[in-house]
């Protein structure tokens, strides 16, 4: 038999903990409570037994005992484990490994003993939730409602239990609770009060289960530290039982939240920590803010934030200090943190200097000032690298720091609240973006610490799981074109009782809804996005939304009912939401348009507009009030129409009025949309970017198609990565085979990811050749460029498009041709090519 029952009927399980870890005994409980979830068992019949000593005694009535602890902890559960010595030696002195294994035919006691066996706490504690996820329950189960089915037994496959796991690929995996007010905020207190330990127990669960340990949490009006029900720490002291690792955020130094200061600050500079947050003018007083958070909190697990920046995440100084100014600053300031630290027996404590925004400007330094990039009191210091807050790496080790000894982390986001747009809605990001990015930067040796800004947390559960798991285990998530399947499997794993069928179609849904948000966030997607006078681009993307809209309508009918909550929270919602705002704002565009020129089909835009509203509100609303009656109230309150600005200042809906006392005629929508559409040019071309006829590869690099990502849902980018090259002659490229119909000066347009250099100071370059011509080598970034900072106009539009457009203007004779791209920068991505007399006005170029 290859199965081993856990539990049926009256049959009992007792899982044995030593009791001298207090995390894995929570984590024991954890699992007994999974168990009662799926199985109902008889009252009493599934508990934790506390036995320092490894004894059965009090287990006489269980079938099956599971004996949980970590090796060279406790001698007598030592000696359990080394019934398998091949797995302790495979474990033993790596991080958060863990072994199962199991006795069946029963050997003690004439009782089915399974082992799990960590190589430290998280270990331990990653085994038994391994267990719990073969049961069926999902790391979901709280935040997504996914609960699990209940069966009459619990059959554990024997090869599930015989089960060596591997070091995590990257060291502290985590995320960020961030920009939650209204949302995040507004439902905590409705359902806990305020960010408390009970709050937080929720979200280590999931950490956890999401095979996590470390977490930034939220800090826009809490202090973590100080904001427990039971006493002030006991969130953190949670924290630190279960062996998570805590952070403050990339402006959060020492421990301190946020908001911390201003609830402390003084009136004067001259007593106590004082009026000014600026190291500047008030150097005593943060000082001491700093030496207070340390002594309150240095027994507790911590990767600490050294560094400073101004207040609520801006500037350290005004705008016109020097570069000078800022690094001197900075460095008085970190040394000043880490004598803090070394007084307080912190001086080897883990610690992290976040590269964000300008801080990575003082790292490099400038022409005229040595950065701090090689001052040596940084040397035992994690170095944080960010995305561009839009889920493009800012920047990437180069190659004379990449092996650093402490390490480099990646600070990402699949939410954001600033410059140029907002998006803190519903999930915007295509997983297929995060693999390409992420899998960068963990080949440029970023591998020490990956952290997630998910924001309120329950709009984003599909790219967090990926990116948890990316982390946890690189190597089987890294291969190109497997996300479809990743994203496949993760939501068999939420409906785990739908046929084969209706996974396809749960998944499709998924797909393309993430990839309508992908190609254009919700809240940056305005009335005047998409062309009304090419290619039919408007209609196009009308008729895209209302299937979307309608294939979300269809399979909810397919649902089974224990399912319809989770559904609707993880599906339908984010789906049908995302399609009838598209909808929304094209159906706005167009009635500006009829309006202006005083067509009676602006009427029925009118009221197609109305329903549009009254469709957002009445789907947020059930999300709030109905959806698993009534749990998630608040959740889903902020802003996402036609953002204005980068916050949600002027979002409101459109409030469209009649004309002409509301008369009607006979055209329709569809036929308002086609009458204003030009015809098609011919010769306009558009080519997708795997439309090559012929490519090169040198030194064994290849061009690799990566489906589900671009203009036109295909990319090609050359692997493997890190490859750079100066001369074009010797450089690996992709031909494409075009016509020209007349002579006369050719517009190429060259579609690339909205990524960016990877070295400070460098360009992202490819070169072209026309004809066999001589290569010209082009930048897709004009002089002077700077990622993440809403006064780029150019990344600006960059990150709104994702995409980004180069043009090279070529006088060509009428004939056949073949254009040349060529390979020089590693980091760039080809997404499609556009040829015409005329560059295309549309948002998606040319469409053939």
């Amino acid at each position: 038999m290859d199965k081993l029952c856990l539990v049926k009927g009256k049959s009992g399980v007792s899982v044995l903990v030593s009791g001298s870890d207090k995390g894995v005994a929570m984590i024991a409980q954890t699992l007994v409570d999974d168990i009662r979830k799926v199985a109902d068992p008889e009252r009493g019949s599934v508990r934790v037994l506390v036995s320092p000593e490894c004894e059965f005694i009090g287990a006489a009535n269980s079938a099956v005992i599971i004996i949980a602890g970590v090796i060279g902890e406790t001698s007598s559960y030592d000696d359990q484990a080394m019934r398998f010595p091949d797995a302790v030696d495979e474990i033993k002195g790596k991080r958060e490994c863990f072994f199962i294994k199991c006795d069946k035919p029963a050997q003690i006691g004439g009782k089915d003993v399974i082992y799990v066996f960590g190589s430290d706490k998280l270990g331990c504690e990653y085994g038994l939730l391994y267990l719990s996820g073969k049961i069926g329950v999902s790391p979901w189960h709280y935040w997504a409602d996914v609960i699990p089915e209940k069966k009459e037994a619990i059959e554990l496959s024997l090869a599930d239990l015989d089960y060596v796991s591997h070091e995590p690929s990257v060291e502290y995996r985590g995320f960020f609770l961030n920009d939650e007010w209204p949302s995040l905020g507004s439902w905590v207190t409705n359902t806990f009060g305020r960010f408390d330990e009970h709050f937080y127990a929720t979200v280590f669960d999931l950490l956890l289960r999401l095979k996590g340990n470390f977490l930034w949490p939220a800090m826009w009006a809490e202090v973590f530290a100080e904001d427990g029900r039971a006493y002030p720490a006991a969130s953190a002291d949670l924290a630190t039982d279960l062996g998570i690792t805590m952070g403050t955020s990339h402006h959060e130094p020492l421990f301190r939240a946020g908001e911390e200061f201003s609830y402390l600050m003084t009136d004067s500079n001259d007593i106590g920590y004082g009026k000014d947050w600026s190291y500047y003018t008030n150097a005593r007083g943060i000082y001491k803010f700093w030496e207070d958070a340390v002594r309150r909190d240095k027994d507790h697990k911590a990767l600490i934030t050294i560094g400073m920046r101004g207040e609520r995440d801006s500037l350290l100084l005004p705008a016109d200090a020097t570069m000078k100014d800022n690094v001197d600053l900075l460095k008085k300031a970190i040394t000043d943190q880490k004598k803090i630290l070394s007084d307080n027996g912190l001086a080897d404590a883990p610690k992290v200097l976040a590269l964000y925004k300008e801080v990575e400007d003082y790292y490099y330094g400038d022409k005229d000032t040595e950065g701090l990039c090689n001052w040596s009191e940084l040397d035992d210091t994690l170095l944080l690298l960010s995305d561009d807050n839009f889920g493009n790496l800012r920047s990437v080790p180069d190659p004379a720091t990449r092996d650093r000894k402490a390490g480099w982390g990646i600070y990402y986001h699949f939410d954001y609240h600033g410059d140029p747009i907002s998006y803190e809605w519903v999930n915007s990001t295509p997983i297929t973006k995060a693999w390409e990015q992420l899998t960068t930067a963990y080949e440029y040796n970023i591998r020490r610490l990956w952290i997630a800004n998910v924001g309120d947390l329950r709009p984003v559960e599909l790219p967090l799981s990926y990116f948890m798991d990316l982390a946890y285990d690189y190597d089987k998530y890294k291969e190109p074109n497997i996300t479809h399947e990743y994203m496949r499997q993760w939501i068999e794993s939420q409906f785990p009782e739908c046929a084969p069928d209706l996974i396809d179609r749960i998944t499709s849904l998924v797909d393309n809804y993430t990839s309508l948000n992908g190609d254009r966030r919700p809240e940056a997607t305005h009335p005047d996005t998409f062309s009304f006078t090419e290619d039919l681009e408007a209609l196009v993307e009308l008729n895209r939304a209302d299937y979307l809209m309608k294939d979300a309508d269809e399979v909810a009918t397919l649902i089974p009912s224990e399912y319809k909550d989770r559904f609707y929270g993880l599906v339908e919602f984010p789906a049908k939401a995302s399609g009838n705002l598209r909808r929304m704002m094209i159906l706005t565009g167009a009635y500006d348009i009829a309006a202006s020129k005083k067509l009676p089909v602006a009427n029925k835009l009118k009221d197609e507009i109305d329903a549009s509203v009254a469709l957002d509100k009445e789907l947020i609303r059930v999300y709030n009030e109905e959806m698993s009656d009534g749990k998630w109230r608040g959740m889903m309150s902020s802003k996402h129409v036609d953002f204005k600005h980068w916050n949600d200042e002027g979002s409101e809906y459109p409030a469209p009025e009649y004309i002409d006392g509301g008369k009607y005629d006979d055209m329709s929508i569809t036929d308002f949309f086609e009458s204003l559409s030009k015809p098609h040019s011919p010769d306009a071309k558009a080519f997708d970017a795997d439309d090559y006829t012929e490519t090169s590869s040198i030194e064994g690099t290849s061009w690799q198609v990566i489906d589900g990502y671009g203009k036109s849902g295909v990319s090609v980018k050359l692997y493997p990565l890190c490859k750079d090259y100066e001369d074009p002659a010797t450089a690996p490229w992709l031909k494409y085979d075009f016509e020209a119909p007349e002579s006369g000066n050719y517009k190429i347009c060259v579609y690339t990811a909205p990524s960016n250099n990877p070295y400070k100071g460098k360009g992202l370059r490819f070169a072209l050749s026309i004809d066999d011509g001589e290569p010209v080598i082009i930048d897709t970034l004009p002089e002077g460029y700077m990622a993440g900072y809403g006064t780029d106009k150019d990344w600006c539009k960059a990150v709104l498009d994702n995409s980004r457009k180069t043009v090279y203007a070529a006088d060509l004779e009428a004939g056949a041709h073949e254009l040349k791209l060529i390979h020089i920068d590693a980091g760039i991505v080809f997404q499609k090519i556009d040829i015409g007399l005329k560059e295309p006005a549309s948002f998606f170029g040319y469409r053939n």
